[in-house]
């Protein structure tokens, strides 16, 4: 797909196009600030700066690419900081706060709001999909006494024993095969009722179609009394939530394609468990089809997100099943009241496999590009035809190296004859395998830009596939022996020695030079503010350079201006 340039692009190129796909080793800058929640996949949230590494959140992915985005558990693959500007975000259902490059879903009604647009580009009045920032680990006492009263009333029992010596005694047993569903009841009756229940095995009746099954018990009078008077059945907002949910952990299904929701109670048997599940969805406003022995509840977006997230269901498939694989089109478009800019501040990135993530309750990109592994590197067949236009200057290959040894010729052959339709407009070709530029030396397009990646002299510095920065250097001097528009990046800048470093990029002769620090804290061995003033001052004398706005970390308000040149390259 042809995409408008964004992220810590260099500032002639106006597109990105990269049909051929795989491991991405570029970083994005898309970020919030301390305090922001992040939904996590326990449906929990979590500020940013607390998220790690492994991490799993929740986030949206399309199904092989096409269709709509779904809801989809993906991990967290990176996670930096560093100092910007930000702008606040007030809409109908909360508040955002991001850098003003971050892409954001939403956009105006009539557009049905799945557009993702930088942040700078959303005005008042528009759109963010927005799903929920309601934090599912916080309940109120009555409302967790409801979740215990359906509890008791799904699959719980209590029932009189008589011990060896004949004395009767109450009991109280659950059958539960859910692990998340079985420490949220322990750790209920113990918080809320002070009851500690053990661990057990329900036998199975001999001859039955059943198996022994654990469950969690009490055998003492007292305490089932304390149960049965504590979660005695009250008429209330927050009780009827809690009592939904815990019968729905217990008696209740949903459906993991359909997403049909039911709880099992028939009128007949358990009259008073039915009318009570009937009087709870009434006094919430949930709409309903009694179904004779059971209760469907249905099962729009928003309903869905309030069991979820407000009603506290713990069983982990059914509450999976409640969002994952669901799409977006059922979110909430939430109108945007106000934009201002915030302040200056440390602000937090996260990468994710998904691309995106659940911010604050809005659904947010963090990064263009993929920086996990794919399986396989792939050439997408409906992006190889793509109409390329004129008028562009295009970074060819932004997401993979285009020229790294191991894709394949023939790719490379398609992708270079595509350009060639559309010879109206300017190309990069950037790579660190500079050398594999020269075996197709005849069908490039006639404006084709060729850069390098040099980020110091010192090999030690840098683990990587990728040649020598000696054989880098010499593969685009022979380039420039054909007459061909060179570049060098050097970024991130690493510690260096001047002379080597100077040296290494004369011999390539390009006809300008990229210089752009580390954005994203990765505690890189960085030269100093001196360092980098005086290999700009040296390669001014022999080469055009260009400097990216992220270099004024290292050199200071008072240093070099950014983007400095002798000439744009446009013109």
């Amino acid at each position: 797909m042809l995409k408008k340039q964004k992220g810590n692009m260099y500032e002639f190129v106006t597109h990105m196009w990269s049909p051929v796909r795989g491991k991405c080793s570029h970083d994005c800058s898309y970020c919030h600030p301390a305090g922001t929640k992040i939904r996590m996949t326990d449906y929990t949230l979590r500020n940013i700066e607390d998220i790690v590494v492994g991490d799993e959140v929740l986030g949206i992915q399309k199904e092989n690419g096409i269709g709509f985005y779904k809801f989809v558990r993906t991990k967290v693959v990176d996670h930096s900081l560093r100092m910007a500007d930000t702008l606040e975000f007030e809409t109908s259902d909360g508040s955002l706060i991001c850098t003003e490059e971050h892409p954001l879903m939403g956009s105006t009604a009539s557009r049905n709001g799945s557009d993702w647009k930088s942040a700078r580009s959303f005005a008042p009045y528009e759109n963010l999909r927005f799903v929920s920032n309601l934090d599912s680990k916080y309940f109120s006492l009555s409302q967790r006494l409801g979740y215990l009263k359906g509890i008791r009333d799904g699959d719980g029992c209590v029932f009189k024993h008589y011990n060896l010596e004949g004395k009767e005694y109450l009991g109280f047993e659950i059958v539960v095969t859910d692990k998340s569903l079985e420490n949220k009841i322990k750790s209920e009756f113990r918080s809320a009722l002070g009851i500690e229940l053990l661990h057990g095995i329900k036998r199975s009746a001999e001859g039955s179609y059943g198996s022994d099954s654990p469950m969690l018990h009490t055998r003492k009078s007292k305490d089932v009394e304390k149960l049965e008077k504590l979660t005695e059945f009250k008429f209330d907002m927050s009780f009827a939530k809690g009592y939904i949910a815990g019968m729905l952990d217990t008696d209740g299904s949903v459906g993991k394609q359909a997403k049909v929701i039911r709880i099992s109670q028939s009128e007949k048997v358990n009259g008073v468990k039915y009318d009570n599940v009937i009087k709870c969805c009434d006094l919430l406003g949930l709409e309903y089809v009694e179904e004779g022995n059971m209760i469907r509840i249905k099962s729009n977006f928003e309903t869905r997100m309030r069991l979820l997230f407000e009603f506290g269901m713990s069983h982990s498939e059914k509450r999976d099943n409640l969002i994952i694989g669901s799409t977006v089109k059922g979110c909430k478009h939430s109108l945007i009241k106000s934009i201002a800019i915030h302040k200056k501040e440390t602000v937090y990135n996260l990468q994710t496999e998904s691309e995106n993530f659940i911010s604050n309750g809005f659904i947010v990109h963090n990064c263009y590009m993929k920086r996990s592994l794919l399986p396989d590197l792939y050439l997408d067949e409906k992006d190889i035809r793509t109409h390329l236009g004129e008028g562009k200057f295009i970074f060819v290959g932004h997401t993979v190296d285009l020229f790294a040894n191991d894709v394949p010729e023939e790719w490379i052959d398609r992708v270079l004859f595509h350009l060639n339709k559309f010879p109206m407009n300017k190309y990069l070709l950037q790579s660190k395998n500079p050398m594999r530029f020269h075996r197709f030396i005849g069908q490039y397009p006639p404006n084709v830009l060729f850069g390098t990646t040099v980020e110091t002299n010192r090999t030690s510095y840098v683990e990587s596939k990728a040649p020598p920065y000696t054989e880098r250097v010499e593969a685009l001097r022979h380039l420039r022996e054909f007459d061909y528009s060179t570049m060098i990046t050097i970024e991130p800048i690493l510690d260096f020695d001047l002379n080597e470093l100077v040296k290494l990029v004369v011999d390539a002769n390009p006809e300008w030079v990229n210089i752009g620090a580390d954005s994203k804290g990765h505690n890189l061995p960085e030269p100093s503010k001196e360092k980098v003033d005086a290999l700009i001052e040296a390669l001014q004398d022999k080469t055009e350079v260009k400097l990216k706005g992220n270099l004024v970390r290292l050199t200071g308000e008072d240093g070099v201006s950014t983007n400095q040149s002798r000439k744009e390259i446009n013109s």
